[in-house]
Formats: C-alpha cells, structure tokens, sequence
C-alpha cells in the first residue's frame, strides 16, 4: 500500500474532536459524550466534506431540547428523548448535498430522577416482559 492509499483510507478511522454545536464534517468523527445544560442548537460547520460523519452521545437534562438547524431528520431516527439522564445516540452525516442526523437510544430506557449510574447515565433497563 502507497502512502497515498493508506491517507485517503485513514478518512475511515475514527478520529476524536472536541464538542461543539457546529457539526463538523471533515471525516469520520466522535466527540465526547455531553450533557445538556442548557439550550443547544446544532447547525453544519463550514465547509462539510460529503461522506463525513460525526457521532455524539448525548444526555437529556429533562429541561431542554436541541434544535437540529440545517439538518434532514431520517426516518430511521428514534427522535430526541429529553427524558432526564436518557443517553440519546446521535450520528450527523453530509451526503454532499444535505446534513443529516438520526437518533437512538437504548432498548427500554426509562427517565430516571435523582440517580446517576455508575457510568454516569441516569437510565436502566426496564425489566423483561414489562415497564
């Protein structure tokens, strides 16, 4: 493999960038999970590269949702929970005509106040068969 080659592959590896609300589109990125403490809007960074992704875990605070300016919602998205503590999943993408984003959480995560997890999650599973 060339030098070249192994460059234009690294645009596949994931690579970390700071938290910001300006999505940035500039190759295969992850931040770091955030929780929300007040208001968020999400809007495209300058100068998005088509095929770049950005994926973010964020944690509803139960107060405030964040607008997703600029960006398509995919059917395939679960929507935001703001659910207090609930980790919402979220991955943005730029297929080089338009920004979008799609959200999912856990299977049967619930809301859960006045509690942090060990991991720093306010959320469980409901227990089989039921809430």
């Amino acid at each position: 493999m060339t030098v070249e080659q192994a460059a234009s592959l690294a645009f596949l590896l994931p690579a970390a960038t700071a938290y910001a609300a300006a999505i940035p589109f500039t190759g295969n990125l992850y931040m770091p999970q955030t929780t929300v403490t007040g208001a968020i809007t999400f809007t495209v960074a300058a100068s998005p590269v088509r095929g770049a992704a950005t994926y973010l875990r964020l944690v509803a605070n139960g107060t405030n949702v964040p607008a997703f300016t600029g960006f398509n919602e995919h059917i395939g998205s679960a929507g935001y929970d703001n659910g207090n503590g609930i980790l919402n999943a979220i991955w943005f993408w730029y297929d080089g005509v338009e920004a979008w984003y799609s959200v999912a959480q856990e299977v049967g995560a619930v809301a859960v106040f006045g509690f942090l997890s060990s991991s720093g999650v306010a959320s469980r599973r409901r227990p089989p068969g039921g809430a």
